[in-house]
């Protein structure tokens, strides 16, 4: 409990800013009581050849995110997302980058609104996954984000911003190389592997109060063509 002259606190403020949560480490010291649960990853993330995908299980409320990719070629403009349509929602573009020297990629998001979303054709892609979140924030659901391009055998990792939400958020790192065999290492300390191929690797962290960027390794031992994205997912 926080007390101010021997009372309970029910609100605290940074000037005029809002504090939702004060933690010292990782416990929460106030609100007592509960309070918003951590975003995690809801079922299994999803991953298809082609165009499109199918998502995930999802609630209205949930946060679904969308990669689509094209492994194959470096000259490529990024994929498009398509119109809103019947079961189509209107995505949001989080990420969209062109090759120029890393996998042509387009990264959207959208807050389910119903149980039967669906994908659409991305078309440019020739590689599409999903993910679902649940427990997130209804009016911002996404914080910090970024994303980088390299050629490496040591492997990539996305530097993103220092993190929006003071409590705990999760993290969500998606990893993607070209012209690829082999497969993606294990998962950075901290951090659980949801997803990967020898294409693409999707990592979460759920329960954190920083980031620090750390690089994936792959087993072709190649100089290979990686495209990185890294975002925060704010809870409720």
């Amino acid at each position: 409990m926080l007390n101010v002259g021997g009372a309970a606190a029910s609100k605290v403020y940074v000037g005029a800013t809002p504090v939702k949560a004060v933690y010292v480490g990782s416990a929460k010291a106030w609100p007592t009581g509960g309070g918003s649960p951590i975003p995690v990853v809801k079922g299994t993330p999803t991953a298809a050849t082609g165009t499109t995908v199918a998502l995930p299980a999802h609630s209205p409320g949930d946060l679904i995110v969308v990669f689509a990719q094209n492994h194959n070629t470096l000259s490529a403009a990024a994929p498009t997302m398509p119109a809103t349509a019947g079961t189509v929602p209107a995505w949001n573009t989080l990420y969209k980058h062109a090759s120029n020297e890393g996998v042509p990629i387009h990264v959207g998001w959208f807050l389910a609104t119903a149980t039967d979303h669906t994908c659409g054709a991305w078309t440019g892609a020739n590689g599409v996954s999903a993910v679902v979140f649940t427990n997130v924030n209804q009016v911002q659901p996404i914080g910090s984000s970024g994303g980088v391009k390299a050629i490496s055998t040591a492997g990539s990792s996305p530097v993103i911003p220092a993190l929006t939400d003071p409590g705990p958020s999760a993290l969500m790192t998606y990893y993607a190389v070209a012209y690829s065999t082999g497969g993606f290492g294990d998962p950075p300390d901290g951090y659980s592997k949801h997803f990967s191929d020898a294409r693409l690797c999707i990592n979460t962290k759920s329960d954190t109060n920083s980031y620090a960027p750390v690089p994936m390794s792959h087993s072709s031992g190649a100089s290979l063509t990686w495209r990185d994205v890294a975002f925060e997912v704010l809870p409720a």
